[in-house]
Formats: C-alpha cells, structure tokens, sequence
C-alpha cells in the first residue's frame, strides 16, 4: 500500500480504481500541487497541495468531499499521478539507457582511434629510420587520422532534461490558449455578421412595408378623386338638362 492510500477508506479506494484514468485531465501538475478534472456525468474539479511529495491539502466539489471526508475523486486523481510519474521515470530510464549506448559506442570508436593512432605511429617510425624522405608524409598522415577521431559528446543533465520537457508543456499551453482565443474571436465575429445581417434584412422589409403601404394609400387616393370628379359631372349634367 502506497503512503497516501492510509488517508482514504477502502470504499473510496475501490470507487478510485473504478473511475476511469481517461477521464482525468491535468489543468496544473507540479512538484508543490495538482488541479485536475474528472470528466463524468458532471465535471468534477479536484485539487491537491503536496509538501515533501505528501499530499497535504486535498478539495474536491463532491458532497462528500465538503463534508471533510477524503473522496474517491481525489484518490483517483493520485492514482494518475502515479501513474503518470511512473512512465515518465521509465522514459527517462530509457533515454539516459539509450544516452549510455551512444557514449559507450563513441568511447569504443575512440579507443580504437587511439590504438590505430598509436599502431601507426610505430610502424611509421620504423619506416622513417629506414628512409628519411617518407618522414614529411608519416607527420600529415598522423594529424589526418588524429583529427579524425570523434570527439565525445557531453550529456545532458537531468535539470537541463526537466527544463526542456517544461518549455515544450508551457509551449504546448500557449499554443493551445492561443488557439482557443481565435476560436472564440471567430465565433464572435460571426454572431456579429449574422447579427448585423438580420438587421439588414429587417430594415430592407420594413423600407418594402413602407413603399407598399404609401403606394397603396395613393392609389386609394387617386381613385376617390376619380369618383369625387364623377360625381361632380354628373350633377352639372343634370342642372343643365333642368
């Protein structure tokens, strides 16, 4: 049993494992505290301070959380912690294995430079006392193959590891809030086009009720007068047949 499942009751442990890992989500992970949400029915928000890698200060929305006890969710959230720190350390076991073949083939490709180097350096030798001329050409062939030895490649640390993997999270991070923010300003920018579209078409309805309207009441107009006119021919009609 792990340090930190003596905090929690064996139902709230068996509930932990229950709950499924891919329904966890980081929104905060470092060595002082970790914020996550459980994706479920509803979402759940857990939060947990550590101190010296203990668990310290554990919040939960749960009822059952706010009632002061430890909860399934904030197990769970451990559960994945652990998890995730597990494979990160067999990741970094096996780079720093991966790392260590590398420097041993380059140290075995330098010691047999070296012994090559050394090799021709007494086989040149003996020539050189043989024939003087040859000792011009033994010099270049020697700095030809010194200078072709591979040199080692110094390894990176653990801290200099860490804080790569960091920038590429915070970089991830930026990425994605940069992302989500263009998201959101094109869904605002097209409710404003749509919003200032139906307004148009509004306005272009109601100038048609309008035009329609006046034509209308003019026509109307037009024929009342007509008939005022009727009327008043045929009475001077009839006053002149009096």
């Amino acid at each position: 049993m792990k340090e930190w499942e003596k905090l929690f009751d064996d139902v709230a442990l068996a509930r932990a494992k229950a709950i499924d890992s891919g329904r966890i989500v980081f929104m905060k992970r470092n060595s002082a505290c970790v914020e996550a949400a459980i994706l479920a029915s509803e979402r759940i928000e857990v939060s947990i301070s550590f101190k010296m890698e203990t668990p310290t200060i554990m919040k939960c929305q749960c009822p059952k959380a706010k009632s002061g006890r430890k909860c399934e969710h904030m197990a769970a959230v451990l559960y994945k912690l652990d998890k995730a720190v597990e494979e990160q350390n067999k990741q970094k076991l096996s780079e720093q294995d991966s790392e260590n073949e590398s420097v041993s083939g380059i140290q075995d490709a330098w010691n047999s430079a070296i012994s090559g180097t050394v090799q021709e350096k007494k086989e040149t030798e003996i020539i050189a006392k043989q024939e003087p001329d040859v000792q011009k050409r033994v010099a270049v062939a020697s700095e030809s193959t010194t200078a072709s030895v591979p040199k080692k490649r110094g390894r990176k640390s653990k801290a200099q590891l860490e804080a790569e993997r960091l920038a590429a999270e915070e970089a991830e991070k930026q990425a994605k809030k940069e992302a989500t923010e263009k998201r959101i300003a094109e869904r605002k920018a097209l409710k404003a086009a749509q919003k200032a579209e139906r307004k148009q078409k509004r306005a272009a309805a109601e100038a048609a009720q309008r035009k329609a309207r006046q034509e209308e009441a003019a026509k109307k107009e037009e024929e009342l007068k007509k008939q005022q006119e009727a009327v008043a021919r045929k009475k001077m009609e009839e006053e002149e047949q009096r």
